[in-house]
């Protein structure tokens, strides 16, 4: 029983450690994260849209400048 607890404690005290962590750190929460991910990238494709508009715009008033 002592070899197997010097053999595999040290393993499981990691293991035991690491999930107490993740839990207290919310990694377990994955479907926050995922919403949290999909808005932030719909935000910033209603971002880059609105950028895309505005360059347009300005490339429309250099190319009548430069004619």
């Amino acid at each position: 029983m002592h070899d197997f607890l010097y053999a595999w404690g040290p393993l499981i005290l990691l293991v035991a450690v690491w999930f107490y962590f993740m839990k207290k750190g919310g990694a377990l929460n994955y479907k926050q994260h995922v919403q949290d991910m999909k808005d932030l990238a719909s935000a910033q494709l209603v971002e880059m849209k609105r950028t895309n508009e505005i360059l347009e715009r300005l490339e429309a008033i250099m190319k009548d400048r430069s004619q």
